[in-house]
């Protein structure tokens, strides 16, 4: 079973078993590794609310978590897939990669060719190699004589007569190679394999769409009940593929017809994750990578808190820690990236927004923009200012606040990540130039409570 969900998704035990089709014992284990967080509904029922992003296999089911700011339209192949990418970017960059990543498959934390594979686990990397290539097909080539494509001078001069006028040779009929993808015996054990795990894990129009496809006259039964004949066809096959991708699938193919009828491919772990209970800390690095963070050479300028003793000058102890600098002409740029959603009805509270205020009067410049960046849904325009956040009392804003302002702004999830993933410097002086002009639009704002007092 394949089940797709968002982070703070919030059901009662029973409810979470029944929809992940998972045991007690693997919902233990996942309450235990902080999958879920123990939780009360407004009307006072227990409930256990979803923390984590990223993907799960469990004994009989794969869950795909997605993060909580994103809409339920979302909730497809497409969007793990990409979202995986962001996971694969941050872990590689903080050097914690826990599964083997060659093409960007998921996993996990065993080797998918080990007989520690789940079923389910081979399914999806079946139904990723059919959504890149399709059905397997082999690659082959044959000789003709050409002359509108590229000449194989090689076989031309063995094969082909030759004309010679002095120092100079004149082939009339060269040879060329020809290549053409051509499905066999092969393609026929590939969709079998696919239809019959489609059938057992899919649901809706996408197991309707790979039955459809996947159709053949080789039965699973057959193949499972004779897997020293197919095996061997796949071994052959191996000799005769050069191409990394295809051998990686072939061998999967081979090891799960081999061992199924014995293990039948259940996996030593019951539970496998890959992904994050502290997706705000991927979304922190998203946005430091995006804009281009000037930390290390900004940071230089800022105060730090000392204590004075007994008339002793104590060194630093501690140092000020914002997330995000940045120097655009003569502005310092403090930016906080906060993952709360959605916006207004979940921010901050008043203790960021001291520390963010703080900052800029330690920073050592004189003209500072300090900015919360909040993640937006995949519909949302890449990047808009909501506003701002300042202090207020009951006669309005305090008028010294008003210059320190805080600018509220909101980034799309799903642009951030395209950007992290497309990233060089083009993107990033793009990303900044568009914060830039969208900071300078926060004199426009005049709150609801300025103009009730005014």
């Amino acid at each position: 079973m394949i089940y797709y969900c968002r982070e703070l998704t919030q059901f009662s035990e029973s409810e979470w078993k029944e929809k992940l089709q998972i045991s007690t014992e693997e919902l233990t284990q996942l309450i235990l590794k902080n999958v879920f967080k123990f939780s009360r509904s407004e009307d006072g029922a227990d409930k256990l609310t979803l923390s984590f992003v990223g993907e799960i296999a469990t004994e009989k089911s794969y869950i795909a978590s997605l993060p909580k700011c994103l809409t339920k339209d979302s909730e497809n192949r497409d969007t793990v897939n990409f979202i995986r990418r962001a996971l694969v970017n941050y872990f590689d960059f903080k050097k914690k990669a826990v599964f083997e990543n060659t093409y960007n498959e998921i996993i996990f934390e065993d080797e998918i060719k080990s007989d520690k594979a789940k079923e389910i686990e081979v399914y999806l990397f079946l139904r990723s190699y059919f959504d890149r290539k399709g059905v397997y097909k082999r690659t082959d080539s044959s000789l003709l004589k050409s002359k509108n494509k590229k000449i194989d001078w090689k076989k031309t001069v063995q094969r082909s007569d030759v004309y010679l006028d002095g120092y100079s040779a004149f082939y009339p009929e060269p040879y060329v190679r020809i290549s053409s993808k051509n499905e066999n015996i092969i393609s026929e054990i590939f969709k079998s394999v696919l239809y019959y795990l489609a059938a057992k894990y899919e649901s809706g129009y996408l197991r309707n769409m790979l039955l459809s496809e996947s159709q053949t006259d080789l039965s699973f039964e057959t193949l499972i009940n004779q897997p020293l004949i197919y095996c061997n066809q796949i071994k052959i096959e191996l000799f005769q593929v050069f191409n990394s991708e295809d051998i990686l699938m072939l061998k999967i193919l081979h090891k799960y017809i081999e061992q199924k009828k014995s293990i039948h491919f259940q996996g030593i772990n019951k539970v496998k994750l890959y992904g994050t209970n502290d997706f705000h800390i991927v979304w922190e690095y998203i946005c430091s990578r995006i804009f281009d963070n000037q930390y290390n050479g900004l940071i230089k300028d800022f105060a730090h808190p000392r204590w004075f003793i007994n008339n002793v000058l104590e060194r630093v102890k501690g140092r000020f820690t914002p997330d995000i600098l940045l120097q655009v002409d003569d502005s310092l740029i403090i930016l906080d990236a906060k993952y709360y959603y959605p916006i207004p009805d979940n921010v901050c509270g008043a203790s960021d927004v001291a520390k963010q205020l703080l900052y800029s009067q330690v920073s050592g410049s004189d003209t500072v923009k300090n900015i919360f960046i909040f993640p937006g849904d995949a519909d949302s325009v890449s990047m808009e200012n909501l506003g701002y956040v300042s202090i207020y009392n009951d006669k309005g804003e305090i008028k010294s606040f008003i210059k320190q302002r805080i600018i509220v702004v909101r980034l799309s999830l799903i642009a951030a990540i395209e950007t992290l993933l497309l990233k060089d410097s083009v993107d990033s002086n793009r990303m900044v130039s568009e914060l830039t002009s969208l900071i300078m639009l926060d004199t426009k704002y005049k709150s609801s409570l300025d103009l009730h007092l005014g």
